[in-house]
């Protein structure tokens, strides 16, 4: 079985054998690289939750006009996806709440909260991300 040529039939090959335990016929060179792209996929899933979740924060705290309760919406959508995240991988929560994390998804939060408000370009936006995992899981928001 070739990962190659039928995905789907590869995987579902390599869920057989190793349901039968057949350890010396799996593909693992392979096996390895897929298991590896699932935990990378899960890393990037949360991430991307997470730039989506700042970009809603920016335009809330930059009074992007016409926005709050769309954006309130938002923010609570996205708090709600990422702790669906968590608690299906519940070893997410600290890369989540990682600092260094926070930091790389301010960069893409950046070109969303312009992407979501045509009028708006990046630079009004802090270039340096000033939010903590507080900010983004614990800050209340209150529409008025």
């Amino acid at each position: 079985m070739d990962i190659h040529k039928d995905y789907y039939a590869w995987i579902t090959h390599q869920v057989t054998l190793l349901n039968a335990k057949k350890w010396h016929q799996l593909d693992i060179e392979n096996l390895t690289d897929e298991l590896n792209s699932l935990a990378r996929a899960e890393k990037q899933n949360i991430e991307y939750q997470i730039s989506l979740l700042l970009a809603n924060i920016l335009t809330w705290d930059h009074h992007i006009p016409g926005q709050n309760q769309r954006t309130l919406v938002n923010i609570r959508c996205c708090r709600f996806l990422i702790d669906y995240l968590i608690k299906d991988s519940p070893s997410l929560e600290s890369y989540s709440k990682d600092i260094k994390t926070i930091r790389e998804a301010y960069v893409y939060a950046l070109f969303r909260a312009a992407e979501n408000n045509p009028n708006v370009v990046p630079s009004i936006f802090p270039k340096k991300c000033y939010y903590t995992s507080k900010d983004l899981y614990e800050r209340e928001f209150i529409f008025e």
